[in-house]
């Protein structure tokens, strides 16, 4: 499994609007490529966090380009705070029972 980890500025004022956007539009394209295994998004006030999961690095880069293409059409509503990406395996993984 892969990992990607993006920090993006938002607006507070945004937060549920993109919030909901990125649910009913981003996820069901991230969600349709071959390998995706999980992508989520923690809000910390003024910045959102992407975490994007995908089977192997090809498929991962794939969805990351899919995600990131998609955020950039939200506008100055949201802006990736810089371009510092963590992506990497994933060496420990823990899931619920």
């Amino acid at each position: 499994m892969q990992g990607t980890i993006r920090k993006y500025r938002i607006d507070s004022g945004k937060v549920i609007t993109v919030t909901r956007r990125i649910q009913e539009d981003l996820i069901p394209l991230v969600r349709r490529l071959p390998g995706f295994m999980g992508f989520y998004v923690l809000n910390r006030e003024d910045q959102l966090v992407t975490i994007n999961l995908s089977a192997d690095p090809r498929q991962l880069r794939e969805a990351d380009e899919v995600a990131t293409t998609w955020m950039g059409t939200l506008g100055s509503s949201v802006v990736l705070v810089s371009q510092e990406v963590i992506s990497g395996p994933v060496v420990v993984e823990a899931a619920a029972d």
